[in-house]
């Protein structure tokens, strides 16, 4: 019986280990940035992609714990980055964390990546959704829809 229990534990603990491999981070934050936004911001801009060549920008997200919109103290529950549109072909984008979901007082990160065969200017559109409560209201949870052109 207790080497049936220990067989167990150990093949429990090597799947676990394995399920672990599978889920390597997909951007690092740059931790220069500070201060609440989404880093580099649109002064700075994106990284000049070229033509046939890979391609990689990392966009740091800081979310604030609280703000103050329209007269009304929030608390940030969350920003949901829903989409990036405006991406040309052969780019793509994988946030950390995983469900791109940044929780209130949190930094995490998106990476743009892959190799482009065609040339233009493309104006990058982020959709993302804000989740907040009221200070003075905390069981009223609200959430706005908004739309980054700023790339």
């Amino acid at each position: 019986m207790k080497k049936a229990l220990l067989l167990f534990a150990l093949t429990a603990f090597f799947i676990m280990g394995l399920q672990g491999l599978g889920t390597a981070q997909v951007c690092t934050p740059d931790g220069a940035y500070t201060q609440p936004g989404i880093w580099p911001d649109s002064i700075q801009d994106f990284d000049t992609a070229y033509q046939c060549l890979p391609y990689t920008q990392i966009l740091t997200v800081i979310v604030p714990v609280d703000t103050f919109a329209q007269g009304v103290d929030l608390w940030i529950d969350s920003i949901v980055v829903t989409g990036i549109g405006g991406l040309p072909p052969g780019m793509t984008y994988a946030c950390e964390p995983p469900s791109c979901g940044f929780p209130g007082g949190s930094t995490g990160c998106v990476l743009i990546s892959g190799t482009s065969m065609t040339t233009g200017i493309y104006t990058i559109v982020a959709y993302v959704t804000t989740y907040v409560t009221m200070k003075t209201f905390p069981w009223l949870a609200i959430s706005q829809s908004d739309t980054i052109m700023d790339y």
